[in-house]
Formats: C-alpha cells, structure tokens, sequence
C-alpha cells in the first residue's frame, strides 16, 4: 500500500499539461479503487473503470512482452449514444513531450547537435539574453532552463501571442513566442526544476532552425511515418465534422460530464511540441513498445539517455528527458501524463518486465485523474 500511495502522489504531481485544477464542488463523487483480479479482462476492467469513475469513455492498452490488449468504452460524449472504438484519435497533451524528447535525442544520434550544445549554437540568428547563453538541450529537457513555464490557464489560452492566423504560420508565430521569451532574462535560476512549456516550444525552434522544416514536418517525418503511427496529429480529432468526440471539463450535479462549446479551450498550436499531439489507442501503445525498444538497444546510445535519471525534482520524482523515473518498491518505471483539463491521458513503461500501459479518456477533470492513476497503477505491476 505504501508504494502503491507513493505512485499515486508521484503521478499526480505531473498529471496535466496545466497547473490549475478543476473544480467539481457540484459533484460529490468518490470513487472506490478499481482492482485488476486476477481472472479479470481488461475489456473488463476498462468497463469497471469507466462505471465508477463516470467517465464519458475510456481508451486503456497493454503491451505485455510483445502482446497487445485494447479495449475502449464509452460515448463520443455524455450525451451521446454513439460509441467509440479503438480507432479515434484522442488528445494526450503533456505526454507529447516524450514524442519531443525522443525526437531530439534520434537528431543527437544523427550528430544535428549535442544534449550539452547551447542556446547561442542551436539559434545563432536569435538574439538571446546574455544570462540564457549557457542554456543547453539538456536543460529544456528536464525543465531546468530557468525560461518562463507557461502552463496557466491565462498563460495558455488567453494570450495573443499563441493566435495564428491563415498568414501566420505556426512556425512563425512560435519564432516569435521563442525569441520574445528568449530576450528576457531566466525567471528561474537555470538548473533549477520548474516544469515548463515554453521550453518544449524553444525545442521545437531548434528543431525547425536544425533542419529547415517545420517542426510538425520534422516530426511527422521522423516519428509518426517512420513508426506507422498512421493516426497521430496535432490539436483534436475531426473537431469541425459531424462525429466530433467532444471534450469535457466540468461534471453537473449528478456527475455527468458537461461537453464543452466548440472554440472553448483549444490548445494553442505553437505549444504543439509541448503537449499538442492526438493519436489513438494502438498507436499510444505503439509508441510505448518503441520506447522499450530504445530502452532494450545496444546501439542508440545518445537515444537511451531518455531514461536516464539525471536529478530528482522536489517530489523525488527522477526526471528523465520527456519522462518522468518513478521507482515502486524497488522497480523503476518510466512515463508522463497530460491534459488540457477537458482529455487526459497517461502512459508508463516496466522495463523489467518489458511491459507498458496507456489510459486515454475525453474528461479532463479531478476524477479522471484518479482514473488516471487507478489504472496505470493496476496495469503496470
């Protein structure tokens, strides 16, 4: 139980792409513990989870030595009588930045640069603030770069500088967004943990100025073409069709999540490297077993630094690049979490076991974080 509470409280710490939480005063849920027996199904399980979390639905995959399980319950939304498969793409916000980090270190093996090169390096057209001059890859990795978090709710959605329009491009306005935040001083002392969005975006600028592409490009090429992850994109899914999975922030009285207006909430682009990418269940486990893959090769040597535990933050959480190490009894296990408080989604890798587990779900409130952390904790023992 001790461990299992450790796991919890480690998860937690890192269960959203924002810091603000959401308020469900209205609601008086409070779920009991799902367990996995041992005669237990994870279609099974999946169904329970969905049951006494109320979720709207629920992706959960296992891959177990090369075996895969999926299962996905649920409804487009709360109000819908339409259910989902395992084939729509849904929004996994933080846990993008593993995609990020795992895209730079394949670049380090390709010899674009060094996880130790600097800022003045990497952007020699951008004018950068003398006190940001010895910020490296490694730092914007493990959120120690000193550079403004953005993760707020104002920071996120309300400001002007994340607006694109058809004459902007992404890349451009992020160009922008960068070199702002570049000419001002650090706003934390550099090699300090303070977990930062801003500085996947500085990433995904290195990207761009590595390769002469758009970042998006970059990764579409390298990731989601190379690995046949066919249904990854960024922002949501079909947001403008018919079948739109709808996205939910807020629960009524009685619990039922409230689907939110379309335009509500949308995740700016120019974070897309920071938390922006949508893809579904298959390709979420996908991604995992290419991740044990890395963790299991004698020859991405640069790539394998993914995994390692270069600090531990305030919380003892080991702090990887675009993972979270967290140890449960004496294993250690590997992985991230998102949201853009409407979806929430998570995954986690047991090295050891060669095993790996995803949870998805189009609610992004308290709730289903403790969905969130139910499961993962059942799945990855």
């Amino acid at each position: 139980m001790k461990s299992q509470l450790k796991y919890l409280l480690s998860l937690l710490a890192f269960s959203g792409v924002l810091s603000c939480s959401v308020n469900n005063d209205s609601c008086d849920l409070t779920p009991k513990w799902v367990v996995l027996e041992n005669d237990m199904s994870v279609n099974d399980f999946s169904m329970a989870i969905l049951e006494e979390y109320q979720l709207p639905a629920v992706s959960i995959g296992v891959s177990d030595n090369g075996h895969n399980t999926y299962s996905t319950k649920g409804y487009w939304n709360s109000n819908s009588t339409q259910k989902v498969n395992d084939s729509i793409p849904m929004f996994i916000g933080s846990c993008s930045k593993t995609f990020t980090a795992l895209l730079i270190a394949l670049l380090v093996e390709e010899g674009y640069f060094s996880f130790q090169t600097t800022l003045p390096a990497l952007l020699p057209d951008m004018y950068i603030h003398s006190d940001n001059e010895k910020i490296t890859i490694h730092h914007l990795l493990t959120h120690t770069s000193g550079i403004e978090q953005y993760w707020t709710d104002e920071e996120v959605f309300s400001n002007s500088n994340t607006i694109t329009t058809p004459t902007q491009s992404v890349s451009r306005v992020r160009s922008s967004f960068v070199s702002t935040l570049l000419k001002k001083p650090p706003q934390f002392k550099i090699g300090s943990y303070n977990y930062s969005n801003a500085g996947y975006a500085v990433l995904a600028e290195i990207i761009e100025m590595s390769l002469n592409q758009p970042y998006e490009a970059v990764i579409d090429s390298l990731l989601f073409t190379k690995y046949d992850l066919q249904s990854a994109l960024f922002g949501y899914y079909n947001l403008d069709g018919a079948s739109t999975l709808s996205r939910h922030q807020y629960r009524s009285s009685n619990c039922i999540g409230i689907p939110i207006k379309r335009g509500e909430r949308e995740f700016p682009a120019i974070l897309n490297s920071a938390g922006g990418i949508s893809l579904n269940l298959r390709d979420f486990v996908k991604f995992t077993e290419i991740l044990l893959e890395v963790f299991n090769s004698d020859s991405l040597n640069s790539t394998k630094q993914l995994f390692e535990v270069h600090f531990q933050n305030q919380d003892s959480v080991g702090i990887g690049y675009g993972l979270h190490c967290i140890y449960v009894d004496e294993l250690l296990t590997y992985g991230h979490t998102g949201s853009d408080q409407t979806m929430r989604a998570a995954f986690a890798l047991n090295p050891a076991k060669n095993k790996a587990a995803v949870f998805m779900t189009n609610i992004g409130d308290s709730i289903s974080e403790m969905a969130l952390v139910n499961v993962i904790n059942e799945l990855i023992d």
